[in-house]
């Protein structure tokens, strides 16, 4: 599903989540939405490659992430 599920959203529907600190997709999907279960959403809307996935965001890096509502 992953694979054909195509995101087109403005970019000024998007937000930005500027990283405190190193932190892996699953944690920074906690910060922002308040569960793991959507860090293949940020990582989609981020256009992560899959060689990616695993390596952290730093510090002071931005993150697009949709509204919770």
């Amino acid at each position: 599903m992953n694979a054909s599920l195509y995101l087109d959203a403005a970019d000024d529907i998007l937000l930005d989540y500027i990283c405190d600190y190193d932190m892996q997709w699953p944690l920074l999907s906690y910060k922002i939405y308040g569960t793991t279960r959507l860090a293949w959403l940020l990582m989609k809307l981020n256009k992560v490659k899959p060689a990616d996935v695993f390596k952290l965001k730093m510090t002071g890096e931005t993150v697009k992430y949709l509204p919770k509502d």
